[in-house]
């Protein structure tokens, strides 16, 4: 099959920006001049949420997905005391650092050819952009093989992999088909067509908590909660696979010669934004990371069960509100009207004070419940829930109303990032030094994670003032 000679620009991967899995035809860029008539003034954050149900696509398929998040949620939280009387906290550490391993390597496996997918100008562009992604990706996954059969002294710097033994086998496998849903996910944004995706997100759940149930039947101990997680990713890729029929007609039609030229005209690109994307994902996996260290399975499986349980849910609202307040702050910056974008920025961060307040007092006053809820065995999760509520109201406070990718300061983000990263690894360092029970380490590396969002929410104002005196 003969390739067609094509733009170079064609094949030139945009900058990464936020817009970066939003359909192609949306467009979130910044002006610097203001439009010719501006008629309307920014609705508040939270009227904006009300209005999510009609109007456009983007807002259309918004709901949808976050629809498909709650439900998901909702699944995992009505199973979760039943699971965690059948599972050992030692079983939940084992999984939290499998998927640690996961959401870490997952970040850089594709080199990120998901995020260009979107903005390809054809089908046959986004086909070859996919193929490049996956070739990339299967070679990934070979070498990390080769690394856990033949390097048994890099994988002991960190203790997980040592804990993990032979479960970081399943490991390859899980990193291939978590970066084709992606790939997957990808196309279907392109197409503008959510459905399948939040179809996919409760087929994610139905399917970890279905093989979560099977491995305990099948007295698996460890392993069983490592094979939801590697399940949940294949049953969220099969749904994906469901009516995608053009996607394989634009995979049979592409050649090898098209995908060479992506990803030779690509590649060094697509690196720096994988780059971006590890930070981030290490930024988020962190704690645990830090606690594998020092700490055995069973101590970091409690840790992980509370994230789960109120840490998760929070995230997928905290997300829906941020996708909300970042429409709300693109109107402002279009305007230049950054003294109006700081007022509401502060008013919105004082709105979301009262949740934040709100889950302070829930894992302050919950832990007495715990062992009625999920048995005896979790009785020490009390206190470390107490311990993790200066992370979580953090969440709730700060990480909505995150918008310096919309002011074009994205690399301040990495300093905040990198500053909680640096004290998360002090806490590590001074609880080694003093020997610090787990609560106390973990409560540590609370307090870190809370001053680096309160770093960020700072470093906002402070673009706020500079731009609005330029």
């Amino acid at each position: 099959m003969r390739c067609s000679n094509l733009d170079a620009t064609e094949w030139r991967c945009r900058s990464y920006s936020a817009t970066a899995l939003l359909p192609h035809s949306v467009s979130l860029s910044v002006s610097r001049r203001p439009p010719a008539t501006v008629s309307r003034t920014p609705k508040p954050v939270l009227k904006r949420l009300r209005a999510m149900a009609g109007g456009s696509a983007l807002r259309r398929n918004f709901v949808r997905v976050a629809g498909a998040n709650v439900i998901a949620q909702l699944l995992l939280l009505a199973a979760m005391p039943l699971l965690a009387r059948l599972y050992s906290p030692e079983a939940f550490g084992l999984a939290a650092f499998f998927q640690v391993a996961l959401q870490g390597l997952a970040s850089i496996a594709s080199l990120a050819y998901e995020r260009t997918v979107p903005n390809s100008r054809s089908p046959r562009a986004a086909a070859a952009r996919m193929l490049a992604g996956a070739a990339v990706l299967a070679l990934f996954a070979v070498l990390l093989a080769i690394v856990i059969a033949t390097q048994p002294r890099l994988l002991a710097l960190w203790r997980g992999a040592v804990a993990l033994d032979a479960l970081l086998w399943w490991l390859p496998l899980a990193i291939t088909v978590h970066g084709l849903g992606l790939l997957v996910t990808a196309w279907h944004v392109r197409r503008n067509d959510m459905s399948q995706v939040s179809a996919a997100r409760v087929m994610q759940s139905v399917a970890y908590v279905f093989v979560a149930f099977v491995g305990v039947a099948m007295a698996l101990p460890e392993a069983g909660l490592i094979l939801a997680t590697c399940a949940a990713w294949a049953g969220s890729l099969l749904m994906l696979l469901r009516n995608a029929g053009d996607m394989f007609a634009a995979l049979r039609a592409t050649c090898r010669q098209r995908v060479w030229r992506v990803f030779r005209l690509s590649a060094g690109e697509s690196s720096s934004v994988a780059g971006v994307q590890f930070v981030n994902a290490v930024s988020l996996i962190a704690p645990v990371l830090f606690l594998a260290q020092r700490y055995s399975p069973a101590e970091v499986g409690l840790f992980a069960l509370m994230m789960q349980l109120v840490g998760t849910p929070l995230t997928t609202i905290t997300n829906a509100l941020a996708v909300s307040f970042w429409s709300h702050s693109v109107e402002f910056v279009r305007q230049r009207r950054f003294a109006a974008l700081r007022a509401s920025f502060l008013k919105t961060t004082l709105v979301l004070a009262a949740p934040a307040l709100a889950v302070v007092a829930f894992c302050l006053l919950a832990p007495p419940l715990i062992p009625f809820a999920l048995g005896e065995k979790w009785r020490a999760a009390g206190p470390v829930l107490m311990a993790v509520a200066p992370m979580l109201a953090g969440r709730v406070l700060f990480s909505p109303t995150n918008h310096l990718i919309v002011l074009r300061r994205q690399r301040l983000q990495l300093f905040a990032d990198g500053t909680r990263l640096v004290l998360m690894a002090l806490t590590m360092v001074a609880a080694e030094a003093y020997d610090a029970p787990f609560v106390w380490a973990v409560l540590g590396i609370s307090l870190a994670s809370l001053t680096g969002h309160t770093l960020l929410f700072l470093t906002q104002l402070l673009v706020h003032r500079s731009l609005a005196r330029a």
